[in-house]
């Protein structure tokens, strides 16, 4: 969906994209290689993006240095991202398609405040990137109407496309509907089909919530404009006792008929199986898959805790069978929360990812568009998993003494290897015979309490004697450096 957007907008949010998993400074020339454009037209971007989510971001720029972004929380970037989003004529085209269907060219024209060669530039450019996803504008007697070769993926997609644009602002789609009876009509059909410890779990995710009453408001839209799913789900009991008053203002087209396909597509998120052998191979692949990654983590997440994680892992698989397509993903805040344990806990990340790929084979499915809702669901599931991360090493060479040395390892080992985890390994060299061996490489870092130690190493920590917090951070920090594959040498006897 971000190709729909200008190339000037598209670029920023590369540009963004690559500070926010950047640490410390990027210059123009890594900036300009990352986004492709010239160095001049990433400075120009960049004054664009200071002067206008300047109190945002916190962009910082040094000539000497480069650009840093000093904010990096990702719902502030995602402000951006959407304020950018809604400069797209071609987005809030789509959106006025779906609320108002079949009308001529003069009428978007009036609604976008765009001429009508505007539209017509934009119609091929659009259609091009909803053919990948079996969509398309179609445009007949200048009559212009959203459509799919898949009705409800179509929904599910402008769903999910409308919350990342607008949210759940009623305005904006010229609605004034009370919510409270879609949630209610939602929360009557999974309390009928979901155990409670499921339907808990449903329930507390409010972000979920958000997204199932977006799809239920488009689902009403589409049938009331007439685009129907034949179904013969059995509603009537999900709908029983709910008053309908309101809702037939808004959609007076609206009947027990249209609401079968729109129930349906709620029953099938979770128990949309073909048959009770793909359920029986589903479930009993996701223990092995949880078996898997629990005998080379050592995390015991209960009962209760594997029991959610099955839910979650067979939830995602009847997931990615119902969307055939990948969802809008204008900006996907899950996808950076998997890249940021991509970046520190690269083992953790590994080990998930790897054996999903296991998974998805046994099962037939592919899964992997859906590996950082795995990773995130896994870890707020099992927020212990954090705790889990690739041990590292390190070198210590004190000239105060072995006492001394055995002084400084208990703090270290105190202050890293906590909660059962073992992620620092501490090694105490002999001095000052380590000085003529050559055996530094294998260390992720050296620390030491001789300044200008002459050692060549990637990474040399001069600490005190009794080292302060901000030496201990320091260690921390360079521990959770992604790995290189290519060792560059500093100088020797720099310390950080």
């Amino acid at each position: 969906m971000r190709e729909l957007l200008s190339a000037s907008s598209q670029r920023m949010i590369n540009i963004l994209e690559a500070l926010s998993v950047r640490k410390g400074w990027s210059t123009f020339a890594e900036l300009s290689e990352a986004v492709q454009a010239s160095e001049r037209t990433v400075a120009e971007d960049i004054s664009y993006l200071r002067r206008h989510w300047g109190q945002i971001l916190n962009i910082e720029c040094s000539k000497k240095n480069g650009v840093r972004l000093l904010n990096q929380n990702t719902a502030s970037i995602g402000l951006v991202f959407n304020d950018l989003f809604n400069d797209s004529v071609a987005l809030r085209w789509l959106k006025e398609l779906l609320f108002h269907p079949n009308n001529p060219a003069e009428f978007y024209e009036s609604r976008l405040y765009v001429s009508r060669s505007t539209l017509i530039r934009l119609l091929p450019k659009i259609n091009r990137c909803l053919a990948q996803r079996g969509l398309a504008i179609q445009c007949r007697n200048n009559r212009y109407q959203f459509l799919g070769e898949n009705e409800y993926y179509l929904r599910d997609f402008s769903a999910s496309f409308l919350l990342e644009l607008y949210g759940l602002d009623l305005q904006k789609y010229d609605l004034t509907l009370d919510l409270t009876l879609v949630k209610d009509l939602i929360l009557s059909a999974f309390t009928k089909h979901l155990p409670p410890r499921e339907l808990a779990w449903i329930l507390d995710d409010d972000i979920s919530i958000v997204y199932q009453i977006m799809v239920y408001l488009v689902a009403l839209v589409r049938e009331e404009h007439g685009y129907r799913i034949p179904s013969d789900y059995p509603v009537e009991e999900e709908i029983a006792g709910l008053n309908w008053t309101d809702l037939q203002k808004h959609f007076p087209h609206i009947n027990a008929d249209n609401l079968r396909p729109i129930h349906q597509f709620f029953f099938d998120q979770f128990h949309g199986w073909h048959s009770d052998a793909e359920q029986t191979l589903v479930s009993n692949e996701a223990e092995r898959f949880l078996q898997r990654i629990f005998s080379v983590i050592p995390v015991s997440p209960g009962q209760d805790g594997r029991y959610l994680l099955r839910f979650v892992i067979k939830s995602l698989y009847l997931n990615a069978k119902l969307r055939p397509f990948k969802t809008s993903a204008l900006f996907d805040r899950i996808y950076y929360f998997s890249l940021s344990m991509q970046l520190t806990n690269p083992l953790l990340y590994q080990v998930i990812e790897e054996n999903l790929k296991t998974f998805s084979r046994r099962v037939k499915l592919d899964m992997s568009t859906k590996a950082a809702d795995i990773l995130f669901w896994m870890c707020l599931t099992c927020p212990e998993l954090y705790q889990f991360t690739q041990s590292k090493t390190a070198l210590l060479i004190d000239d105060f003494g072995r006492p001394h040395a055995r002084f400084l390892a208990k703090i270290l080992s105190d202050f890293f290897n906590k909660h059962n985890t073992d992620l620092l390994r501490i090694d105490i060299a002999p001095y000052p015979n380590v000085l003529t061996s050559p055996e530094f490489a294998g260390y992720d870092i050296i620390i030491t309490t001789i300044p200008n130690l002459p050692v060549s190493h990637r990474h040399v920590l001069l600490i005190s004697d009794y080292p302060d917090y901000e030496s201990l951070y320091k260690i921390y920090r360079i521990l959770s450096l992604p790995p290189v594959n290519n060792l560059t040498h500093y100088e020797k006897g720099q310390a950080f």
